[in-house]
C-alpha cells in the first residue's frame, strides 16, 4: 500500500508483519471492550463489522453465539492469518477494502475501525458505511497509542524506529490527540479517551514495535534483522524485564439518525 498522506509517500505493506501482527498486537484492555459495549457496540444479537481487522484481534475477542460478525482488510495475508487464528470460531473475513466492501445494504448494527481510519480515502468510506448500516446503526472508530513523552522507553524505541525509518511519521503522539475523520452526514454522538498502563514483557514490546508500520511493514530482511538486534540490546541494558507503558484510549460514536436513500 501507498498512500501520499502516510509517511511521505513510502509505500508499506502489513502483510509482511502478519506474524508478529497475531502475537504481539492484541493488548486492548479490557477497559477498552467494556468501554465500546457501553456504547452499544456489539449489544446482544447485533451484527457487527471489523473495518480494517487485520488479523482480526477485535473479532476474537468480541466473539459471542449471539453475535454475527464480519471483519474485512485489503492484506490477504492479514486475512489469511485472520482465518487461521479463528478456525475454531462462526467468524467471517473477506479480503476488501473499506471503501467498497461488496457486502450486503443495511446489514450492520455496528461498524468499528479500530487504527485504520488514517488509511481511509475519507471521500468514499462514509458513503459505504452508510450504506452498509442499519437505520440507527453506529460507526465506531479507535484510537489506541502508547505515550513517548511520559514513557522514556517508548520514546528510545521511537528514536529507534526513525533512524531506520526517517520517513515513519508514527512517533510522538501526545495525551492531546484527536482523531480527524470527516464523517460527512454522520454526528458524533460520544467521544470516550483516557489512559492506560499496558503491560509488557521485554519480548512483548520488542514484538509489538517489529509489527508497526514504521518497522515490520517496511524494513527488508537484513534491515528489519540488523533493527531487532539493535533494540533488543536497548531492552536489555534500558527496562526491567516487565514494565508498562502508558496508553491513549480514544473511542468515538457516530451516528445518523435519518437515512434518506
Amino acid at each position: 500500500m501507498k498512500l501520499d498522506q502516510i509517511d511521505d509517500g513510502r509505500a508499506f505493506d502489513w502483510g509482511r508483519t502478519s506474524d508478529d501482527y497475531a502475537k504481539y498486537r492484541d493488548i486492548y484492555p479490557e477497559s477498552y471492550f467494556r468501554t465500546l459495549e457501553s456504547l452499544g457496540f456489539a449489544g446482544k444479537g447485533q451484527s457487527v463489522l471489523d473495518m480494517g481487522t487485520g488479523t482480526g484481534v477485535i473479532t476474537r475477542r468480541i466473539c459471542r453465539s449471539d453475535l454475527k460478525i464480519t471483519g474485512i482488510d485489503p492484506e490477504i495475508n492479514q486475512i489469511r492469518k485472520a482465518e487461521e487464528l479463528s478456525a475454531d470460531r462462526d467468524l467471517r473475513f473477506f479480503c476488501r477494502p473499506a471503501e467498497d466492501t461488496g457486502l450486503e445494504p443495511h446489514s450492520f448494527d455496528s461498524i468499528i475501525a479500530a487504527q485504520c481510519y488514517i488509511y481511509f480515502d475519507q471521500s468514499r468510506v462514509m458513503g459505504e458505511i452508510d450504506r452498509l448500516l442499519k437505520p440507527n446503526g453506529r460507526f465506531f472508530i479507535t484510537w489506541f497509542c502508547w505515550l513517548p513523552r511520559e514513557s522514556a522507553l517508548a520514546e528510545a524505541s521511537e528514536k529507534l524506529i526513525l533512524k531506520y525509518n526517517p520517513h515513519w511519521k508514527g512517533a510522538d503522539f501526545q495525551d492531546d490527540y484527536e482523531i480527524q475523520f470527516d464523517s460527512g452526514d454522520f454526528s458524533l454522538e460520544k467521544q470516550i479517551r483516557y489512559k492506560e498502563n499496558i503491560s509488557f514483557s521485554r519480548e512483548s514490546w520488542a514484538g509489538r514495535i517489529r509489527a508497526t508500520r514504521g518497522v515490520g511493514a517496511v524494513l527488508d530482511g537484513k534491515e528489519l534483522s540488523s533493527f531487532d538486534l539493535e533494540h533488543k540490546a536497548l531492552l536489555s541494558g534500558f527496562s526491567p524485564k516487565e514494565f508498562q507503558i502508558p496508553h491513549l484510549v480514544i473511542i468515538n460514536s457516530y451516528r445518523r439518525e435519518h437515512h434518506f436513500r
